[in-house]
């Protein structure tokens, strides 16, 4: 299951999935684009709510959310223009939960507001102070009946397995093909483990993106907007719907022009 927090800058989302989730090991600084946290056998994922992260953000995306706990922060003036701004994002979630932050500082009206843009979105409304433990108790009680509903009842969705990164270097053993030309299983000498490799994960340079976009085009920023160190090569062609050998051309071409600042190879340890 992935639940993913949405807000503008500084609404609180950070904190927010501290306060709910206090095993987290939370990062504060502001995601680039997208962050995951890997909780138990779901994916916690805070999307960006800075202004030039949005700009990615709006082009229409092939990721799965489940649930979208959308952030509205009475001192933020921004704060429900953001929402909307990536509305085609998360509305896809089949569960929304709408949260007012720093309720102290929520006026009247704005509470109106953020009832309206709720029902009008088939969302839940809570009103909480991350200052205020006992402010989050429904919200906390939610996720718990939500945790214990997929445990005792599994669903058919896709199972998430936590990606481990490791150096990049050549197996002890010559890799078997299998499936796509860039998937591979091995097992080193050492170990009687298996694990496949992915071949490529790209991250983006944001100091390169500050500085415009001349030359990008829309093809590029869709395949710009899913190179966050997580998504592979294989996912982003099925999602682009070109050939992978199109999408590893563009993402060298991309990184020689300095928009994406590095690329990995991913291991995950598989079940033999």
């Amino acid at each position: 299951m992935i639940i993913s927090f949405f807000g503008a800058r500084d609404s609180g989302k950070s904190s927010l999935i501290k306060a709910l989730f206090p095993e987290i090991k939370v990062d504060f600084e502001e995601p680039i684009l997208v962050r995951n946290y890997f909780y138990k056998h779901h994916v916690i994922r805070e999307f960006s709510g800075k202004r030039p992260d949005l700009e990615f953000l709006k082009i229409k995306s092939s990721w799965k959310i489940d649930i979208a706990v959308l952030l509205l922060d009475p001192t933020n003036k921004d704060s429900l223009s953001v929402l909307k701004s990536i509305e085609n994002i998360w509305s896809k979630a089949w569960t929304k939960i709408v949260v007012v932050t720093k309720s102290k500082s929520a006026t009247e009206d704005f509470l109106r507001t953020a009832k309206k843009f709720s029902e009008e979105n088939g969302g839940t409304l809570y009103i909480v102070d991350l200052e205020d433990p006992s402010s989050l108790e429904e919200l906390e009680e939610f996720f718990r009946k939500l945790f214990k509903e997929k445990i005792e009842k599994p669903s058919a969705q896709i199972k998430y397995t936590r990606i481990k990164e490791v150096e990049e270097k050549k197996p002890l053993m010559p890799a078997k093909t299998k499936a796509s030309k860039n998937v591979y299983t091995f097992v080193p000498k050492k170990s009687p483990l298996a694990y496949e490799e992915f071949v490529v994960t790209a991250r983006r340079s944001l100091d390169k993106l500050a500085l415009g976009l001349e030359g990008i085009d829309e093809v590029d920023l869709k395949i710009l907007s899913m190179c966050n160190g997580y998504t592979t090569m294989d996912e982003i062609a099925k999602s682009v719907e070109i050939p992978i050998e199109e999408v590893e051309d563009r993402v060298k071409k991309l990184r020689q022009r300095g928009f994406i600042r590095e690329i990995r190879t991913i291991f995950k340890r598989i079940n033999k």
